[in-house]
């Protein structure tokens, strides 16, 4: 193991990871990490508790966060690091665009009903802790025993096999979601202090 690891793009519970941020803090410990980066999708619900196990633990955590953006019709990520998490601006911001992600996921379920799924938006809002997202779909068909069967006939084994078929901007039940602009994003991030990083350009 190395002793000066880092990793500034991780998710917890709050968005689509699947640890708790204690946990994942305590992960990284064992990983050998010394700094990391909170960066949940559009949620900053876990970073004092990363922070707090953090520093519990002699690691040093970055609090962060992921912005979905559209930059020229697509959809791009972006990342905030070393952010003003606790400003009134960015509480405002994330709470004007949640509405856009829930009318997604509503649209996407029912386009997996219309495949055969057995889904419903319930199943899918109890897989998340904070930021509803499309990984809370995946998580939710995969839980249920009568997916099975549609599962195996479309060569379906895990969660992210089922996000690369069915949840990606080319899967058949994809729903465009309505997003702020790349550049009102770095904006943003600007003003919290942070700084900004194309999270996976390629």
């Amino acid at each position: 193991m190395g002793t000066n690891w880092f990793d500034l793009h991780l998710h917890s519970y709050f968005s689509d990871g699947r640890l708790s941020p204690e946990d994942l803090i305590r992960e990284c410990k064992r990983e050998g990490m010394k700094v990391v980066a909170l960066t949940d999708h559009e949620c900053i619900k876990g970073i004092p508790w990363a922070m707090s196990e953090g520093k519990r633990l002699r690691v040093k955590v970055i609090p962060g966060i992921e912005f979905s953006a559209d930059l020229d019709g697509g959809e791009q990520h972006f990342l905030g690091l070393s952010i003003d998490y606790k400003a009134v601006e960015l509480a405002e911001f994330i709470h004007d665009w949640e509405i856009t992600k829930k009318q997604q996921i509503v649209q996407m379920v029912d386009g997996l009903r219309g495949l055969g799924f057995k889904i419903n938006l319930n199943e899918v809002m109890i897989q998340s802790c904070g930021a509803l997202n499309r990984a809370h779909i995946a998580y939710a068909v995969l839980g249920r025993p009568e997916n099975v069967a549609v599962l195996e006939k479309s060569g379906v084994k895990t969660s992210s096999d089922f996000f690369l078929k069915f949840l990606k901007e080319s899967s058949p039940v994809y729903v465009k979601r309505k997003m702020p602009q790349a550049l009102e994003v770095v904006k943003l991030i600007k003003l919290l202090g942070g700084k900004a990083v194309w999270a996976h350009p390629f």
